[in-house]
């Protein structure tokens, strides 16, 4: 029901002085003509005013709208000689093609200096044209689903405009206005755009699954909206505690809310409630978000100070990106030259979830575009890309074939961890490429530009109640596995006829990363570190010399002996090669290594047949997973 009767000049409610009130025409002449105009942006676009201006353009002189994002195009952007000229802080799809064919404006700014921009009169705003639901019983009205920008323009502006819309959701937090901080107002009740988001594909399932992976129970999370995110929101149904902290709130966390995925109970920031900005969705969303005291809305430099992200452990930001180079550096705003998107919160949360206890920024995206013929992780950046996120403040950089680790690596090791994950037709090109530029000087290719790794092999597991965890070794785990080796015993290696100095030469620790995982692979168990990870057990299987037998290779630290772990890690390594229809696993050790023939005798039931022989002071022992001819 309308609170108030267009035309009236102004009106006393219950005991408050309350904005004058008038129709659209009239109220966007109260505009100063030629001083810049802010729209809110999202759902919260006042319709109604945005097509008031249209009407009147006769009125005003030369004028710049400025607006975060616009979910439909503006009748003025069409128009080449409107006198009305769009400024975006973030460039939505419907902006693109106007901006990108000179009919707008583009200001790359982090979300969380722009309010500061309009209050230090950097980006003046002359009038503030917002949204905002009927005032309560206190004169108090609500900003609905966009705080973001919309509270720095209102406090800025020399005129506020508002339009009523009773489908705006009353939500909470910093959304609280006094009905008498605006200047004008006018009734037009509208449906809220939607947010429509295609449902994820195979390749987004696959992502979000790898993501879904570096999240643990209890995190905060930061995700933006997308097929990719929502995959990743989907994937997070089952865990426990997870906090939000995000800049933009979407259907998908209202699911794990409603779930009790979403408590908040671990947060430093709000504990207990969902901090966001903006929220875009569907119906259900923003009815959703009525009058619901665990969600709060706060601006932009609230939500995305860095500081105050960081505050939150465990923060998760997960940001997409158009392209990563073999150094690590992120362009996710353009292609090329062509502005694409906009950088938003995407340094901000990057930077605060990196600064955070335990907290991991995240860049994902599909290891291709454009069907499947661009990739996404290129040599360099294409000429005319901007920087979104420096190489220094990549930590994880997420494809459909895996998670490459970047924190703390060299070029090397970064270029590898990145070729790893992008698609196999590009991987050739992307390994001569980092030949050519000298990150690696061995003839032979460190990783098989065909080799996936394999995501099942990974797993937790507990040894006589201590944590490990168990994974294929990758082509980064070069230094890895040489500490490993550093910290066995020098005597027991010699006694199984292995030098120490040829065990570390790196053509030897090579041999252990030169896995296809098909015909060989490498296992690690190490500490739950996942930054240190420090290795403590090791095992090899690789073609050995004779036709149709594999050799296997076990290193166990002194520090975890007795407790099962080079019985299971023998274990996995049979299964592998059963599963890669290998016939034969040979192992040799010295014939006064108890504990290794313990392990093999306590697996025979596994075998069709077996032989040892002894040879030098060694026993070697064929362990047949078929029988033999």
């Amino acid at each position: 029901m309308a609170l108030f009767l267009l035309g009236m000049v102004q009106v006393n409610f219950k005991g408050f002085l309350m904005p004058k009130i008038l129709n659209s025409d009239d109220a966007v002449k109260k505009i100063p003509t030629g001083r810049r105009i802010y729209i809110g942006s999202g759902a919260a676009v006042p319709g109604a005013l945005l097509e008031g201006l249209e009407r009147n353009q006769d009125y005003f002189q030369k004028t710049e709208i400025a607006h975060l994002m616009l979910l439909d195009t503006p009748g003025f952007a069409l128009e080449k000689d409107s006198v009305f000229r769009s400024n975006s802080f973030f460039i939505g799809d419907s902006m693109r093609d106007v901006v990108q064919n000179g009919f707008a404006d583009y200001t790359p700014a982090f979300l969380s200096e722009v309010p500061e921009l309009f209050r230090r009169g950097v980006v003046p705003i002359g009038a503030a044209l917002v949204s905002i639901t009927p005032p309560n019983r206190d004169g108090v009205c609500s900003l609905g689903t966009n705080v973001d920008l919309t509270l720095a323009a209102i406090e800025s502006a020399h005129v506020v405009i508002a339009q009523v819309n009773e489908e705006l959701p009353f939500t909470y937090g910093k959304a609280l206005v006094p009905f008498k901080r605006f200047d004008y107002v006018i009734e037009e009740n509208r449906a809220l755009p939607q947010l429509k988001i295609n449902s994820p594909g195979t390749v987004a399932k696959k992502v979000a699954e790898n993501v879904s992976s570096l999240i643990p129970a209890h995190a905060t999370l930061q995700i933006g909206f997308g097929s990719i995110p929502q995959a990743v929101l989907r994937a997070l149904k089952s865990r426990e505690g997870l906090g939000i902290h995000s800049e933009v709130i979407t259907d998908g966390v209202m699911d794990l809310m409603k779930l009790g995925a979403v408590t908040n109970e671990s947060k430093v920031v709000l504990q207990g409630r969902t901090c966001t900005s903006m929220a875009l969705g569907s119906t259900e969303l923003y009815r959703y978000l009525h009058h619901n005291p665990l969600v709060e809305f706060y601006p932009s430099d609230f939500v995305n100070d860095l500081l105050r992200i960081s505050q939150n452990p465990e923060m998760i930001a997960v940001n997409s990106a158009l392209q990563v180079d073999l150094s690590g550096q992120v362009c996710a705003d353009s292609l090329g030259e062509r502005l694409f998107s906009g950088i938003g919160g995407h340094a901000d949360f990057i930077r605060g979830a990196a600064m955070s206890r335990g907290g991991k920024p995240i860049i994902a995206m599909p290891s291709t575009a454009c069907d499947g013929t661009v990739s996404r992780i290129a040599p360099e950046l294409s000429v005319g890309s901007g920087v979104t996120t420096t190489r220094g403040d990549v930590h994880y950089v997420v494809t459909e074939f895996g998670v490459a680790r970047l924190w703390g690596k060299s070029l090397r090791q970064r270029a590898l961890e990145l070729i790893r994950i992008a698609h196999p037709d590009f991987r050739p090109d992307l390994l001569n490429h980092i030949k050519g530029k000298k990150y690696i000087h061995f003839q032979k290719e460190l990783i098989d530009p065909q080799a996936n790794y394999p995501h099942r092999y990974e797993e937790k597991r507990n040894f006589k109640n201590d944590s490990f965890c168990v994974r294929p070794c990758r082509s980064t785990d070069e230094s890895r596995v040489q500490e490993f080796l550093c910290s066995l015993n020098k005597a027991e290696l010699s006694e199984e006829g292995l030098k120490f100095e040829e065990l570390l030469s790196p053509e030897q620790v090579r041999q252990f990363l030169e896995v296809d995982y098909e015909t060989s692979i490498t296992m690690l168990v190490m500490r739950p570190d996942e930054v240190r990870g420090e290795v403590v057990a090791m095992a090899n299987l690789v073609p050995g010399k004779e036709r149709g037998v594999s050799e296997l290779l076990l290193f166990v630290n002194e520090s975890v002996r007795k407790q099962g772990v080079g019985a299971y890690l023998s274990h996995r390594l049979i299964d592998f090669a059963r599963s890669k229809d290998v016939g034969c696993v040979s192992v040799a050790c010295h014939y006064e290594n108890l504990a290794m023939k313990k392990i093999m005798d306590g697996m025979r039931k596994e075998f069709v047949s077996s032989m040892c022989r002894q040879e030098s002071g060694r026993y070697i022992c064929y362990y047949y997973l078929v029988k033999p001819d």
